[in-house]
């Protein structure tokens, strides 16, 4: 006769790995979309958690059962998901931000879709980058990248140990401020190419005003903006690389913090 023994203590160390991976996962710009269906991100979650459990058990406290213990666990793992979201947000917000400048210099700013992901109508160049930050994403193998981060993080920040430090807001607020400088960097071929394009313009406007500029102006300007884009792709592909390893930097610091 076969017989199984639960062991009450593994049950909890599995539950304290599901509840980080749920609320991590649960808040990450590609998995929390309402086109991914709610089974799959349940399921994804529980393998994780089956995977992680042998290799990071080790490390990680059982879940309490006290009332009070444990709404401290969950809200410092709530802490800790969102700023990881966060970072990831930033990434995606600045491919985002990106498309709103090069959709405002190419004169597609009035082009507008529905937004998925939050709900909400936005610019036609904004959804295309943010569907090319999530090939990149994958194409440079960031999704295991996250997942290694996630079983490095049950050793550096104990499940229910994690409180944000004066250093680790500091870090918050360099990371946003990459942002910027990641959407400016990603925009700036096409926005060069069309300021340029306007001084021609410009000049023609002036020695030819017999030519209407205001309907010549808006084919060359989209097909001299869709030009310069694609010819950006490998150099997207690169920010999103080196945004990805300035992210594992801040959560080693997040670590050691």
């Amino acid at each position: 006769m076969v017989s199984f023994h639960i062991d009450p203590l593994q049950i909890r160390i599995f539950l304290s790995v599901l509840l980080r991976l749920s609320l991590v996962l649960f808040l990450l710009p590609v998995f929390r979309t309402r086109q991914v269906p709610a089974a799959m991100k349940a399921w994804s979650v529980w393998a994780l958690a089956f995977m992680v459990t042998p290799l990071a058990g080790r490390f990680v406290p059982p879940l309490p059962t006290e009332t009070f213990p444990l709404m401290g666990t969950v809200v410092s793992e709530l802490i800790y998901a969102a700023l990881f979201a966060l970072s990831m947000h930033i990434i995606y917000g600045a491919f985002h931000l990106a498309g709103q400048l090069i959709a405002f210099q190419m004169g597609l700013g009035f082009a507008q879709v529905v937004d998925p992901q939050n709900g909400t109508q936005d610019v036609l160049l904004s959804q295309w980058l943010q569907i090319l930050a999530t090939l990149f994403f994958f194409a440079i193998q960031g999704h295991l990248v996250i997942i290694r981060t996630f079983i490095e993080s049950f050793e550096a920040v104990p499940v229910g140990s994690f409180l944000p430090t004066q250093n680790i807001l500091l870090h918050i607020l360099t990371l946003s401020g990459r942002l910027f400088v990641l959407a400016l960097k990603i925009a700036a071929p096409v926005m060069s190419a069309q300021l340029l394009l306007q001084a021609g313009f410009a000049l023609v406007a002036k020695f030819s005003p017999q030519i209407n500029i205001l309907i010549v102006s808006f084919p060359i300007t989209i097909g001299v903006g869709i030009f310069f884009a694609l010819l950006s792709l490998p150099g997207w592909a690169e920010s999103m690389q080196n945004t990805l390893t300035v992210l594992l930097k801040f959560f080693r610091a997040v670590g050691l913090s």
